[in-house]
């Protein structure tokens, strides 16, 4: 993907990734009630690992954007290193200066440009924990909000999504946790259920912005203008460039892939999470 079309498609991470952090909790309902339940499940899956003061917990998140989660697992957990990897360098620009704000170790975590779908990801990823923490294999890998870009078209053997579940699968080791954060529709559950709760979430987004763009308008109209902006931007994205696909479908790939325990711990509207254990 070239930078023309990543700035298109990704225009929240190239061109405003200075407000990412503020505004997503307008896109994604019950955002931080997913982090909150995504770090618990961490907790509960790693289990004696975490008060093992002489094994360090190896990471990786993929779509890493601004640190969010990773950030937040480096700060609770000592002994976790971590590789973040993400598609647009302005994200994890802001990772950096965040990750600093807060004092944190660079040495205890890697970030990495690159596509998680280019050919040799794999070779790169075990190369920098190889050479950065002396193993090739994680303990734990987590995604949020980055797979729902990817297709899962099986018709035309263009499933990207079980592309990347393979190779999370390939990148853990036995035992190891994958917890994923993201959108889903309702295919193979309920057509009418998928048509409905995208308008809903669409209409709620655009509720959210052009809120927020009223309060702004006799106050600063250059912020109003760009948060209507924004606001056309995601609903776009959100009905036409997504690539959305159900829970059960996701499930049935995950299990194709080689996990061994799937399950489904929250679901709202679009936004669920997934764990499954190699």
């Amino acid at each position: 993907m070239n930078d023309a079309e990543k700035r298109r498609k990704f225009f929240y991470a190239m061109k405003e990734a200075n407000m990412y952090d503020e505004t997503i909790e307008w896109v994604a309902p019950h955002y931080c009630l997913m982090h909150e339940m995504m770090f618990q499940l961490v907790e509960e899956s790693l289990g004696d690992e975490l008060v093992s003061n002489d094994q360090n917990i190896i990471a990786l998140d993929i779509g890493s954007g601004t640190g969010e989660e990773a950030i937040k697992l480096l700060e609770k957990i000592p002994t976790l290193k971590l590789i973040g990897i993400d598609l647009c360098q302005p994200m994890l620009d802001i990772f950096q200066e965040r990750a600093d704000e807060l004092r944190i170790d660079r040495n205890r975590y890697r970030l990495i440009e690159a596509d998680i779908l280019e050919e040799e990801i794999l070779n790169k990823i075990q190369c920098q924990a190889k050479d950065s923490f002396n193993v090739t294999k994680f303990n734990l890998v987590i995604s949020a909000f980055t797979i729902h870009h990817f297709s899962s078209d099986e018709d035309k053997n263009e499933c990207e999504k079980e592309k990347v579940f393979g190779l999370i699968h390939s990148l853990l080791k036995d035992g190891g946790v994958f917890i994923l954060g993201d959108l889903f529709n309702y295919k193979k559950e309920s057509a009418i259920l998928t048509d409905t709760i995208a308008k809903w979430e669409t209409n709620w987004i655009s509720d959210n912005f052009e809120r927020e763009a009223k309060s702004a308008d006799d106050i600063d109209s250059e912020r109003a203008m760009k948060l209507r902006e924004l606001k056309n931007a995601w609903v776009w994205h959100y009905r036409w460039e997504n690539k959305l696909d159900s829970m059960t479908r996701q499930m049935e790939v995950l299990k194709r892939s080689g996990f061994t325990e799937v399950g489904n711990p929250f679901r709202y509207w679009q936004v669920g999470l997934l764990w499954a254990k190699k």
